[in-house]
């Protein structure tokens, strides 16, 4: 039995090698397998390239650049700012997380210590108490106060009140600007739509609702992608 084409030189190897001791029909098989496989492999390349270009297009079609950071954002997930989070920057930007800084002279384990210590204002033992809590236990230990006001730096003022968040946004610059590494991956989420949904139904009582700290937070996060943090 006659082979019409010449096998290309790796295929010759492999016929040459497996004739000896073999009979024809033997031979024109394995020839054939190789032929088939080179085949296979060449439509498997092609449909990797196919997909990367169907990738590519997609990338292209929903690609946000981000110039000024000099980075291209290409999800638009929302960043949930939330302590239970498993993403890293969304845990770290959680007032729970223990991330020590110093404000006006003083130290606070956490954005929520710094909260709950207003609530305390006219309590110094208890403030003193506030200053080093952070997660949960923070939150707890705020719960018993009554109080509807607080003064800060000679300043009195409500509770949930203009001030009061305006004083909230300056303990989350502070930790930023004391916690580098931690501004630079809350950069690079920008524009990512930021939220604050913790899986159950907000306070309606509540002196920081939900949208207002999220606005905060993209105040801030603009700040920072403008360089002026």
């Amino acid at each position: 039995m006659r082979i019409s084409s010449p096998p290309c030189r790796s295929e010759r190897r492999v016929y040459q090698t497996f004739e000896i001791g073999s009979n024809q029909r033997r031979q024109v098989n394995v020839y054939t397998c190789v032929r088939f496989l080179r085949s296979a492999i060449f439509l498997r390349f092609d449909k990797v390239r196919i997909s990367r270009a169907r990738t590519e297009r997609i990338v292209q079609k929903t690609e946000i650049s981000n110039p000024k950071l000099g980075i291209s954002a290409v999800s638009m997930e929302p960043l949930n700012v939330w302590s239970l989070n498993p993403e890293v920057i969304a845990n770290e930007m959680s007032n729970f997380a223990h991330l020590p800084f110093v404000l006006d002279g003083k130290s606070f384990a956490s954005v929520e210590g710094f909260y709950v210590w207003l609530k305390w204002h006219g309590d110094q033992e208890k403030q003193a108490q506030a200053q080093k809590l952070f997660g949960l236990v923070a939150k707890e230990f705020g719960t018993a106060s009554t109080n509807s006001h607080t003064e800060y730096m000679g300043a009195k003022f409500e509770l949930g009140s203009t001030q009061h968040h305006e004083l909230i946004k300056r303990a989350i610059r502070a930790k930023l600007e004391q916690h580098p590494d931690v501004a630079a991956r809350f950069a690079d989420t920008y524009p990512r739509p930021i939220t604050h949904d913790v899986d159950v139904a907000e306070d309606p009582a509540t002196r920081l609702p939900a949208e207002t700290f999220c606005k905060m937070l993209e105040d801030l996060r603009q700040e920072l992608v403008d360089r002026r943090l």
